[in-house]
């Protein structure tokens, strides 16, 4: 039986309907894919575990998908690509810094940076 106009018709439109619909969905699950992932925080430098013969250290990186982030407890500054700097005092021995981010729906991730100093405080 040889299909009419109108059966064909409906046909194109419904397989016009169904990949409308994929198209948005998928969309919808690539648009919502930053805010599954959570936050991140990436430390550029310095390296872990480098060894520091200054009493003072600048640590730089970025944060994605983030509401909030501190170091070591005190907020910290972001800008517009989420990029961060501080300035961090560097003791002589183990030092660890530790980056907290939490975005808007509360999920929380850590970084840690663990330099060692080696510089003498003169006394």
């Amino acid at each position: 039986m040889t299909p009419t106009r109108s059966a064909t018709l409906s046909l194109l439109r419904i397989i016009g309907i169904a990949l409308i619909v994929i198209l948005l969905l998928s969309y919808i699950v690539w648009r919502s894919l930053d805010y599954i992932r959570g936050p991140r925080i990436t430390i550029f430098e310095p390296a872990q575990y480098i060894s520091l013969a200054t009493s003072t250290v600048t640590v730089h990186g970025q944060a994605e998908r983030i509401n909030n982030i501190t170091f070591n407890g005190n907020t910290l500054s972001i800008d517009e690509t989420g990029k961060f700097s501080q300035v961090a005092i560097v003791f002589p021995g183990l030092n660890i810094f530790t980056i907290v981010a939490q975005d808007v729906f509360g999920r929380e991730t850590r970084s840690e940076l663990r330099l060692v100093g080696t510089m003498e405080i003169p006394l």
